[in-house]
Formats: structure tokens, sequence, C-alpha cells
């Protein structure tokens, strides 16, 4: 069978099934039902009008119009209809209605006000407008505009467009001169159209009826000015990428479709006639901006580190995303001045992030690196988890945590490392009971092994210090050793050191390293004092020396004594 014969037998049966649930309803003294299968772009859609016994006039003018322009909306609107529900249209009492004369449920369907709405407005085509309306809201519902005078301008140019496309054109005309002559009529209660709200007034509301018109002309203009394609074009553009348009997003919209600066149309229309266009303008570039930095620092990043900033650098991308909705909510208030303001400390704020970032970027990638360079002895027995750890910091930028776990990470492979290097110098002549960095990692938990690696690395590097110092002692300490008569020990030391960390005993290999230290300090002390000795010694020598030196010789002494007599006569 082909597809075309499919579907007719589908229809046929659908139908089918439909008109036997009709005559059902009727046996039960129920609501009758019209009902037909309208061929969509992506799937058909049964439309079905129930009514009430002695209404099928009703009921079949309401029928008529909803299949000819089911098809038609969807070729105007520029998008397909997408809803996973068909079109069902129910009589309701005004009392149901709350006086609205329409509502579009979604999948409740479409509830039309059975008493307000009568047989006898046929020929004024009363039945025409509201149906078309409430069905034009399959395209111009939450989902594609955020505002309602979008949503109402757009349904109410749609119901001109499809009575045109209908041919005709006397209810067209008739369509869009009710919403001048509303428009006129109520000028004393005129308002932008930004701050229009649904209220919960019915349909006699002169607001809402003031606001449904303003914004059909509004929409109107806009389609004499730029054409269908236009609309279609910017629908196109959010129903494709998932957002609301709220009534700056549209005017951002239509000015990248046209290439045209909207804000004066826009002005007095949707917003405010005294709104302070040069500020609206300065916050408008800020906003910009901040976005490009935003990108471009990401796309800076992405290209040096491989790092994604929405699905990697989440937190920093979310609150950028979030301070740029917040400027934009100020828009929507009109306060422009602190729109700008937190877009330019954002700014200053995402640089100095990015540029720190940048740094810490630098240091993780040559951790990176490092890693890589080492063998499969360390990487095998060392996964890169700790470096990972690190990383997740760096990109919840989370920079002081981010060096801790970098240092943690660094600190375990350096150990290992080294370890791996001492001990194929330690064990070279393969005598040797030390484990090595598999038998440790094999015995041992991974916190365990690096803790011994770390002691037997610290032992190790003071045994060579130690011996370091043996062998290059200075003379004052080799006098003092060699006073004390220790050399023998201090060589014994160092030997059974060596002997203790060869079978991996660090703690009884440092103790030896301290009793050689404690020699050596021993000896610097002893070869001080001995030298203080000879040096006092000497000292009191050449004291003496010089004394005698400088006593007068025997005989000069007696020369010198005064005769006799004299010194009797003294």
């Amino acid at each position: 069978m082909k597809k075309g014969q499919t579907i007719r037998v589908t229809q046929i049966v659908v139908v089918g099934i439909l008109f036997a649930s009709c005559c059902a309803l009727q046996v039960r003294g129920q609501p009758l039902a019209l009902s037909s299968v309208v061929p969509m772009r992506e799937r058909d859609v049964i439309v079905t009008v129930y009514y009430r016994p002695d209404d099928e006039e009703w009921a079949q003018d309401i029928f008529d119009t909803a299949v000819e322009a089911l098809p038609i909306l969807e070729e105007l609107a520029g998008f397909p209809y997408s809803h996973r529900y068909n079109v069902e249209v129910f009589p309701k009492s005004d009392r149901e209605m709350e006086g609205f004369g329409g509502k579009n449920l979604n999948e409740r369907g479409i509830w039309l006000n059975r008493d307000v709405y009568t047989p006898e407005l046929i020929k004024y085509g009363s039945n025409t407008f509201l149906i078309l309306h409430e069905m034009a809201h399959y395209w111009s519902d939450d989902e594609i505009y955020a505002k309602p005078w979008l949503k109402e301008g757009f349904c109410e140019l749609f119901v001109f467009l499809v009575l045109m496309e209908m041919d005709r054109k006397g209810l067209a005309s008739t369509k869009k001169n009710d919403w001048s002559l509303i428009v006129s009529r109520y000028k004393t209660l005129d308002f932008p159209l930004d701050q229009f709200e649904y209220e919960r007034q019915g349909s006699q509301s002169s607001k809402i009826d003031l606001a449904y018109s303003k914004s059909a002309l509004f929409c109107y203009e806009i389609y004499k000015t730029y054409g269908i394609e236009t609309i279609q074009e910017i629908n196109k553009y959010i129903y494709d990428n998932g957002i609301a348009a709220d009534s700056f997003t549209y005017m951002n919209l239509l000015e990248d479709v046209t290439g045209e600066d909207q804000k004066e149309f826009f002005l007095g229309w949707i917003f405010p006639e005294d709104l302070d266009v040069e500020e609206w303008k300065t916050a408008e570039d800020a906003i910009n901006e901040l976005e490009e930095v935003a990108d471009r620092s990401c796309s800076q990043v992405r290209e040096a580190y491989g790092v994604n900033a929405v699905t990697d650098l989440t937190d920093f991308w979310l609150h950028i995303t979030t301070e740029i909705a917040r400027a934009k909510s100020c828009m929507r208030d009109y306060d422009f001045e602190k729109a700008a303001r937190i877009c330019r400390d954002e700014i200053e704020k995402t640089e100095a992030t990015l540029s720190e970032f940048n740094r810490y970027a630098e240091c993780y990638r040559q951790a990176e690196e490092y890693y890589a360079s080492l063998d499969s002895v360390v990487k095998d027995n060392i996964p890169r988890d700790k470096l990972l750890a690190a990383r997740y910091r760096l990109l919840s930028l989370e920079f002081d945590l981010f060096s801790q776990k970098l240092e943690e990470a660094y600190t375990e492979l350096e150990t290992a490392e080294m370890y791996r290097d001492l001990y194929s110098i330690w064990c070279a002549d393969g005598e040797c009971a030390l484990l090595t960095c598999e038998e440790i990692f094999t015995l041992k938990s991974r916190e365990e092994a690096t803790a011994f690696m770390r002691s037997m690395v610290a032992v190790m590097q003071d045994y060579m210090a130690a011996a370091e110092k043996v062998e290059h002692a200075g003379p004052i300490t080799s006098l003092g050793i060699l006073v004390r008569g220790g050399e023998s020990d201090i060589r014994g030391n160092l030997e059974r050191a060596q002997e203790e960390i060869r079978c991996g005993n660090s703690d009884t290999a440092r103790s030896y390293l301290a009793a050689i230290e404690e020699n050596l300090s021993m000896g610097t002390v002893c070869g001080a004092g001995v030298i203080c000795i000879v040096l006092i010694s000497t000292a009191c020598s050449l004291f003496l020396v010089w004394k005698k030196r400088k006593a007068p010789p025997k005989r000069m002494q007696e020369n010198l004594c005064p005769p006799e007599g004299m010194q009797k006569n003294l």
C-alpha cells in the first residue's frame, strides 16, 4: 500500500471512529461533534468541534473556519504545529468563561463563550474572529512570547492575515478597522504595552480591549514595514532556540533581522516615551560588552587548555549568565543605570578572574606534563586522581584549594620518583633488601606506600648529607674527633646506617645518623677547645718571653746604684 493510500485509510478510520462516537453521544443526549483530519507539516492534526443539540449552524461555522485556517496559520507563523495534542473546541457558558469570549487551554482544548457568541453573530464575523484568535495561540503562546502584548498582538495580526488568505477581505478590513476604533475610543487610557498584564476582568475591560487593539496595530506596523518574512524569521529563531521573547528581546531580534535601530519605533508604543535613550544605549552596550568579554575569555581558555566554559567552567559560566540576566531584568524595569553598573563591575571581575585562572591553569598544565613524563613504574601505581581533584578546584575557581591539591599531587609524584631514583643507586649491586616501588605499592595501601617512601627518601637524603659532612669535615672538627678518638665510631655508624637503609629500617638508620651528628658536634666543640688551649698556652709563653726580654741586665742594675756615702746621706 502506498503512503498516500495509508494516510487516506487512516483518515477514514479516524473519522469513522469519531462519527460512531458522536452517534453514541447523541443517543445519550450528550454534545455532538464535527471532526476532520488536517494534514500539517510534521503530522496530521484532528480538528474536533463539539456542540449542543440544535447548534449545528454555530458548530459548522466554527468547524469550517478551523479546518481551513489551521494550515494557513502554520505557514504564517513560520514554524510547525508542534503540540502533541489535537485541536478540540468546546462550547462553554458565560459563567464558566468568567466573562471572557474565548480561552486556549492547550491540551484541554479551546473554550468558546457560547452564551455571548451566538449563531446570530455569524453574519458579523464575530465567531470567526474568536476562533481564529484562539487557534493562533497555538503559535503565539508562553513558549514563544513572554509578554502579553506579543501574544495577543500577533494573534490579532494572524486573524487579519488568515482572513486575507481565505479571501475574506471584508472581514479582514473590519477587523483592522476595529483596532483603530478601539484605540481611538480609549486613548485617554493609553499606556506603554510593555506594562500590559492580564487582568481578571473579562473581555469587557476597557484597558484590555485597548491593549489588544494597540498590540495588534503595532504588530501590523511591523508587518507593513518589514513583511511577513521578517516576522517568520524571528519566530523561527525563537522556536529553534527555545526562548520566550520579552519586549527587549523581540526589539533586539527585530534590529538584528532588519539591521535598523528600533528604539525610537518602540518608544511610546511599547516603552514609555520619556525613557532616556542614551542611558538605554549605554546599558545595552554594557550588556553586549559583558557577553563579548565572557565569550572571548572562554574561547581563549578553550583554545589554550581545551576547557569548555559551559560544561567545565560551570560555576563561572552560571555566574556570568546570572549577572547578565540580572542586568537584563533591570533593563525591563527601565533601570538602565543599575544595569550598566552591574555589567561594568562584572567585566572587571571577569577579566581579573580569567587572568588568575590562566596563571593557575598553566601550573596545572605543567603538572600534567610532569605526570606524563614519568615512567610506568610511577604512573601504573599512582593514578591521576589527585591531579583531577586539583583540576576540579581549578574549574570551580577555588584557587587556594587548587594550590593545596596540586601541592599534594606533586608531593606524591615527586616522592615516588625520588624513591625510584634513589633505589636504583642504593641497590645497584643487587644485594639489597629494600623494597622496589612495585613491591611497596603491592604490599601497602597507597597512603602507607607514600608515607614509607617519603620516610625512606628523607633518611637517604640525611645519610648523604651526613656522609658529606664526615667526608668534608673541617680541620677543627677533625682535630676534635682525633683527640676524642671517635673516628671509628663515626665510620661504624655510617656503615650501620647504610645497612639499615638498605634493609628499609628508616627509624634505626636515623638513630645512627643522629649519633653521627652528635659525634661531629662534639668533635667540633672538642677541636675548638683544643685550639683554644693551644692558643692560650702559646700566648702565655710568648708573654713570658716578652716579659723576660723587657727586664734590664743584672750588671747594669748594679751600676745604676748610687755610691755608699751618697746612699747614707740619702
